[in-house]
């Protein structure tokens, strides 16, 4: 209790003194003054005042977010996983920061979501070129608004799946109950 109020107190007596920030070659800045977007910075040193200025920084070089994988039933009824790669990189600064809380969480999900959706309307035995391709565009009107662009969406793996009723129904007669 003590130390988080002197932790706190620490960091109010800290911004009473010039501070700065150096905003590293991969990285963008944004500069906030009385926690108002002032401007975006990119790489080199900046000075912020005391008690008014602050910085958030973020990293905008191209980024990769593995997608989980997902149990999907095809159109025509054929159990598969699937699983895919997205690669991204930062376009809008100050929306990839306020827009949205975690956007490799995000992509994570919409990504999921999409490849669940696409693999569910195909063939097994049809055709998948294009897929990807497919996928990229979806969810490149997804993050479109999140200050983010979508560079690629690889899908990585594609199979077929024993489904858990043809188990249970070999264990049951296994045991003489089916």
């Amino acid at each position: 209790m003590i130390g988080d109020f002197l932790v706190a107190m620490w960091e109010k007596l800290i911004k009473l003194f010039p501070r700065y920030v150096i905003v590293e070659p991969d990285k963008k800045g944004v500069l906030l003054r009385c926690g108002q977007v002032r401007k975006v910075v990119g790489p080199g040193f900046y000075i912020l005042l005391p008690l008014v200025d602050d910085a958030d920084i973020i990293t905008v070089v191209s980024q990769v977010v593995d997608l989980p994988d997902v149990s999907v039933q095809t159109k025509d009824g054929v159990a598969v996983v699937a699983s895919g790669v997205v690669s991204y990189r930062i376009v809008d600064v100050v929306k990839a920061m306020y827009e949205v809380l975690d956007y490799d969480a995000a992509l994570r999900t919409i990504g999921s979501a999409c490849l669940a959706e696409a693999v569910s309307k195909m063939e097994w035995e049809g055709e998948r070129e294009g897929l990807g391709g497919e996928l990229e565009e979806e969810l490149q009107l997804w993050v479109r608004g999140w200050g983010l662009a979508v560079e690629s969406f690889v899908i990585n793996r594609l199979a077929k799946t024993i489904g858990l009723d043809v188990t249970m129904h070999t264990a049951g007669n296994a045991e003489g109950v089916g």
